[in-house]
């Protein structure tokens, strides 16, 4: 499994969520502005709230998405002998990505990206290849760190 691979695949995701979202916050604030002056309806008035609502919501993830994106910009591929922020994981379950929480593809395998906040993240931090670690009752079997 290829580490840049996935980074640069998880990186293309988020650009893609960015870019979304911008387009999203661009049309609710061309559908929100109104003249006030000319507009005697409440229900204009009350959808204009919603939007705004809409908006702050949307600015919110924005701010998260970028976040996430400068935390995938910043991890290191360098090979690592213990799991830690930006290892690659490989499990008897599947891979992991420590990363961001998201989902990549990489040549037909998902690889599960997890946040350095996760419950997930906590267990299996600082484990090496051929240590175990649980979630819930889910055993994990270390195969392999990068």
């Amino acid at each position: 499994m290829n580490k840049k691979k996935i980074r640069e695949n998880a990186i293309r995701i988020q650009e893609s969520v960015i870019s979304h979202l911008e387009e999203l916050i661009t049309d609710y604030l061309s559908t929100s502005d109104i003249d006030e002056n000319e507009t005697k309806d409440p229900e204009d008035f009350s959808h204009q709230n919603e939007a705004t609502e809409m908006i702050l919501n949307l600015k919110t993830q924005l701010q998260k998405a970028k976040m996430d994106l400068n935390v995938l910009e910043s991890l290191s591929e360098n090979r690592k002998n213990e799991i830690g922020v930006g290892s690659l994981v490989e499990t008897d379950k599947g891979y992991f990505y420590v990363s961001i929480p998201t989902v990549v593809d990489c040549d037909g395998e998902d690889v599960v990206g997890v946040s350095m906040e996760a419950p997930l993240y906590k267990k299996m931090r600082g484990k090496k290849k051929d240590e175990m670690f649980y979630v819930g009752e889910n055993e994990f079997q270390i195969i392999s760190v990068s």
